[in-house]
């Protein structure tokens, strides 16, 4: 005895309409319900290709903002001031650009060395008489080099990918793999640069010497 009645396949009748004749005819029942399911897929695609397009010019637009902040930077006298935690120990970084040199101070525990660093070699001293004499015998830290006061390099990476790009309540967000950079602006300027690459974390923040900036305007102004 079956406990349920075997559903009758609806008869096709003369008033009905050529939609409904095709439904419930054997031959052509199959190739319709394939054809719905081809337009539901294709529905459903085209929706991701339209939120993908909207999120990739989100990002194109964001890191266009962004751009200007890091463009904004060139020219720029600015000072230093950084602290990396590099394996758990604290290091302090603070001086200022003089001409292709950085020039500044290397704090870690109770001992401060004078660092002088550009794109060819990073030397560790002391001045004598506005001389700088390096110190052979100290070497410097392996992760104090030039690149890392090269702002650019950090929107060249972010540019690399910028659909990794967010923009958040008080930063920009860039995440690629194990590294994350967090971008702080203030004004019209990049502030603050974070960056963890997994091990160690960076913390740069970037000063413009005002002062400067005043007096090469009143000059121009002078000038014209």
């Amino acid at each position: 005895m079956k406990l349920f009645k075997e559903k009758k396949p609806r008869e096709i009748k003369e008033d009905d309409s050529l939609l409904v004749k095709l439904w419930y005819n054997k031959r052509t029942h199959a190739m319709m319900v394939l054809g719905l399911y081809a337009i539901f897929f294709f529905i459903i695609i085209l929706l991701s290709n339209i939120s993908i397009h909207k999120t990739n010019n989100r990002s194109k637009n964001l890191n266009k903002d962004l751009e200007k902040y890091f463009a904004n930077m060139d020219g720029k006298e600015l000072s230093y001031n950084f602290v990396i935690n590099k394996d758990d120990d604290i290091y302090y970084f603070s001086g200022s650009k003089v001409d292709e040199n950085i020039i500044g101070k290397l704090l870690h525990n109770s001992d401060t060395e004078t660092i002088v660093l550009n794109s060819d070699s990073c030397k560790v001293g002391s001045f004598i008489e506005d001389n700088f004499i390096p110190d052979d015998n100290i070497l410097c830290p392996d992760f104090l080099n030039y690149e890392l006061f090269n702002y650019n390099k950090v929107f060249d990476e972010i540019n690399s990918n910028s659909s990794n790009l967010k923009k958040l309540n008080e930063y920009y967000l860039y995440i690629n793999g194990k590294i994350e950079y967090r971008i702080y602006t203030k004004g019209e300027l990049i502030s603050r640069i974070d960056i963890n690459d997994g091990n160690n974390t960076y913390n740069l923040n970037y000063y413009v010497n005002l002062l400067n900036e005043y007096e090469n305007e009143n000059i121009n102004e002078n000038n014209e």
